[in-house]
């Protein structure tokens, strides 16, 4: 995805590599959460979370930079666009990120547990998102640099966000199996969040897209 326009398009790419970056720092900070659930207590948790509410701040802040810079520039406006979209993609991860961490936080509140079946699954589907983010990072260093490699990123991409898909399924089968044997709030409360981690996958595919139809149409 090479995109030229001098020294302001330079500044903007390195902007999005900051943003990006952050942003993989907030999902990583959710794998750990996630990973610690059982293990870490109630003020332990909530200082992760705040620590990636902070994040999210940073993240949002930097979103608004770019977007002021990309207003005032005068690169190609289907360039323009492609770049908002990448741009506005990569932060509704840390959005997503921040919402299920939150969600983990008012179970720890409740001393909710979570069944093992399920978090087996919950726990690998993190750990393919954060794998999905890092790719992720590696496409957006190509802004200014060679492409010859996009198509294989993105196509890795594509693959994780099926298997998450996979991971899913088995996640939400294992909540309602556990349901079965009488109502929990993890009855409710599980799906949406299995649901919100996957959306980070989804996402990444989306970024993916943005590159490929970007090669593909220039």
């Amino acid at each position: 995805m090479k995109i030229t326009g001098g020294k302001l398009i330079e500044e903007v790419v390195n902007e999005i590599i900051l943003h990006s970056n952050i942003v993989k720092e907030g999902v990583e900070l959710l794998g750990k959460i996630i990973e610690n659930y059982d293990t870490y207590d109630l003020n332990k948790l909530q200082e992760n979370y705040l620590l990636l509410s902070s994040m999210e701040n940073q993240a949002d802040e930097l979103k608004r930079k770019l977007m002021n810079m990309l207003k005032a520039s005068h690169i190609h406006p289907e360039d323009r666009e492609d770049l908002l979209r990448l741009v506005l993609r990569i932060d509704e991860i840390i959005g997503y990120s921040k919402a299920v961490a939150k969600k983990f936080l008012i179970f720890k509140h409740l001393d909710v547990s979570i069944p093992q079946s399920v978090g087996v699954y919950v726990k690998s589907i993190i750990k393919k998102s954060i794998e999905s983010v890092d790719q992720l990072i590696k496409l957006v260093e190509t802004l200014q640099s060679d492409v010859s490699q996009v198509l294989e990123i993105a196509h890795r991409i594509e693959i994780l966000e099926k298997e998450v898909d996979d991971l899913r399924l088995k996640a939400l089968e294992e909540t309602y199996k556990d349901c079965l044997t009488g109502y929990k709030i993890t009855c409710i409360a599980l799906p949406i969040v299995i649901d919100d981690i996957e959306a980070i996958t989804d996402l990444c595919e989306e970024v993916a897209d943005i590159y490929r139809l970007h090669i593909i149409s220039r």
